[in-house]
């Protein structure tokens, strides 16, 4: 992969972390109201799910370009963190959901 390519990987990936930190901001906000609006964190939870599943793919071709060791094991930390920070909204705006519609 070309340097141009990777840079471009990294742009659009980094675009995806916007929206996806977006996004947990807005859950955060929806389950702090007195009467959250369930659809919209089920929505926000199958977005999470599907924009994740994209940056994983980038990050992969990432990855896969980079030359030296350090580099790599950089990036990956960097991706494993990010990864398990919007695994664990995923399921506690999931779990949110399922304890307040029971109610």
């Amino acid at each position: 992969m070309s340097e141009a390519e990777l840079t471009h990987h990294k742009a659009v990936r980094g675009s995806y972390i916007g929206h996806c930190t977006q996004d947990i901001k807005r859950a955060e906000r929806i389950m702090s109201e007195s009467t959250p609006d369930f659809t919209e964190l089920k929505v926000i939870t199958e977005r999470l799910t599907r924009r994740l599943d994209d940056i994983a793919k980038r990050d992969e071709k990432i990855v896969n370009a980079l030359k030296t060791e350090e580099a790599i094991m950089e990036e990956t930390e960097l991706t494993l963190t990010f990864q398990n920070n919007v695994h664990y909204w995923i399921l506690k705006i999931t779990q949110f959901t399922k304890i307040c519609e029971c109610r």
